[in-house]
């Protein structure tokens, strides 16, 4: 039977504004992706899941534990757009994200990354790992659902 290897990688920051939606997605979105870890180590589909992220140096407090911390990052959208607007946030560039992730576990069979308020349903990487065998995809994109508080 076949069984997958997956590196996920997100980018969390330290929250500072308490009102900010991140503050608590961020929060909910570790904790999500752990568990599904722990559901798809349960499973004959799934050899390993690596958790990891990627922080700038000002961001290591935010590194969730049971998760790898690569590379620190070392550029932002700032650097590629020097006429950026003032106050505009330190964005990552994807490919440094993307680097990153691969260098994490590059036996891995495939890469994720997500934003950090996108929650994992329990079964994300099993039902994942269902597509990727079942149907034969190489890559895909796996789209959002927004979920209410009266979800």
């Amino acid at each position: 039977m076949i069984s997958l290897r997956f590196a996920h990688l997100i980018n969390p920051f330290v929250v500072r504004n308490p009102d900010s939606d991140l503050h608590v997605a961020q929060p909910l979105t570790i904790e999500s992706m752990k568990r599904a870890r722990e559901a798809a180590l349960a499973s004959p589909l799934v050899e390993d899941v690596t958790l990891s992220c990627a922080v700038y140096p000002e961001d290591e407090d935010a590194v969730p534990g049971g998760f790898e911390n690569t590379e620190r990052l070392n550029r932002s959208i700032l650097d590629v757009v020097p006429d950026a607007p003032a106050g505009s946030r330190k964005l990552p560039i994807l490919s440094d994200l993307l680097d990153r992730l691969y260098d994490v576990d590059p036996a891995a069979d495939y890469l994720v990354y997500t934003n950090l308020d996108i929650g994992l349903h329990p079964d994300f990487y099993i039902r994942i790992a269902e597509i990727i065998i079942n149907d034969g995809y190489d890559a895909m994109c796996v789209p959002r659902r927004t979920v209410t508080a009266e979800d």
